[in-house]
Formats: C-alpha cells, sequence, structure tokens
C-alpha cells in the first residue's frame, strides 16, 4: 500500500469510527464540535426521496408522469425558501439533484447544492440560512454492494430491502419527537448507509461553515 510505514493524518468532520478501524487500523481522536446554529427539523413529514423526487412513473411512450403529491409539496418547498430569502437573501437550499433540477427555475437566486456533490464546496459559506430538503438514500443493493467489499462475511444478511424503524428524536430544550427511518438489517450494511446517508446530512449543513463564534445562523 502506498501510505504503509508512513505517517499519515487524515481529517474527517463525519467518519465512522468503526469503519476506519476494520479498513485502516488507524488511532482514532476525536475533536468536538459545537455548531453555531439554531436547527429546525421538520418531524410531521418525513420528506423522504421518494415523496419529493415522485414515483417515477412513465406514460406508454416512456414519458414521465406528473406525482401530484410531490408536486403539491415542491411548491410548498419552494415557498418557503422564498419566505426566508425575502426576510434575508443570504441563504442556500440543498436536495437530491433531481428536485434541484426540477425546481430550478422556481427557486430564489441563492446558491444551491445537491447530495454526493458537497464535500469541499465553498460557496455557502457566508449564507445565514439553510433549506436542506430530504436526504441521500441509495438503493439497498447498491449498499450491499459496498458492504461485500468490505464485509464478504456479511453475504448470507444481505438481503437486498430496507426495513422500517422508528427512533427518537430530542432536542436541545428536551422536545421529543418519533420519527420513521430506513434501516438495513444487516449492521455492517447498516455502518455504510449512515457513512452516506446521516454523514452527508451532516456534510450538508456543515456548507454554511458553522464552527465559528459569528453570529448563530
Amino acid at each position: 500500500p502506498f501510505l504503509a510505514g508512513k505517517p499519515t493524518l487524515a481529517i474527517d468532520a463525519t467518519p465512522n469510527a468503526d469503519l476506519i478501524a476494520q479498513t485502516l487500523g488507524a488511532d482514532i481522536h476525536a475533536l468536538p464540535c459545537r455548531r453555531n446554529a439554531r436547527i429546525v427539523q421538520i418531524v410531521d413529514r418525513t420528506l423522504s426521496h421518494g415523496s419529493v423526487i415522485g414515483d417515477g412513473r412513465t406514460d406508454a411512450d416512456g414519458n414521465p408522469v406528473p406525482d401530484t403529491s410531490a408536486e403539491k409539496l415542491g411548491h410548498r418547498l419552494v415557498e418557503f425558501a422564498w419566505r426566508q430569502y425575502r426576510q434575508n437573501p443570504a441563504g442556500a437550499v440543498i436536495a437530491p439533484k433531481a428536485w434541484i433540477d426540477r425546481w430550478r427555475d422556481h427557486l430564489p437566486p441563492v446558491p444551491l447544492g445537491w447530495y454526493g456533490a458537497l464535500r469541499g464546496l465553498n460557496a455557502m459559506e457566508h449564507a445565514q440560512w439553510l433549506v436542506q430538503v430530504s436526504w441521500n438514500l441509495p438503493s439497498a443493493d447498491a449498499i450491499e454492494s459496498l458492504t461485500r467489499a468490505i464485509h464478504p462475511d456479511s453475504a448470507e444478511r444481505l438481503v437486498g430491502k430496507y426495513e422500517r424503524q422508528t427512533v427518537r428524536v430530542e432536542a436541545r430544550d428536551g422536545t421529543v419527537a418519533a420519527v420513521t427511518r430506513w434501516i438495513h438489517p444487516d449492521p455492517n450494511a447498516q455502518k455504510i448507509l449512515e457513512c452516506i446517508r446521516e454523514a452527508e446530512a451532516t456534510q450538508a449543513l456543515d456548507r454554511l461553515r458553522l464552527l465559528n463564534d459569528g453570529p448563530k445562523k
């Protein structure tokens, strides 16, 4: 390996300690950092990838058939972004790329970003607010392909589908809500899923460069 015998420092804001230990065998040192932000999470809707993108139906000629529910939700999200913009134009929007492509011409003139292309993005560092839509959720098959490459012994537990799980979310002020999420039944696949889904959501928030002593965003 090209790093063999060489002291190496890797810095990552969203690592999975178990995966790093299993693949690199590296020592891990965590530096707790508190983001200077007020985060509001919507819990009465999951805003899943399918609910914001649509069900992907096509007509007999292969043309996309608009999903009425997704269209209505899209209009509501766009209007919310405009309300934020009218109060303060220094904002940003991050969402799945398909959603950005659908609503780009309707959104306020703020920096736009999408999951899978956020690392190193500095265009939003001066934004004071962020509308973050949905999350990055690869198919179960895609997650299992990655899992087999790292954990070939997991093959018999890779079933090609996710399961629903209800989890408890607690805000800093003690407010509690129950939300539903997709999980993979294989623990190794679940770790990889979280590296792509949860870590990408955190990376989206960090495009605003929240580790600072300035005004809260």
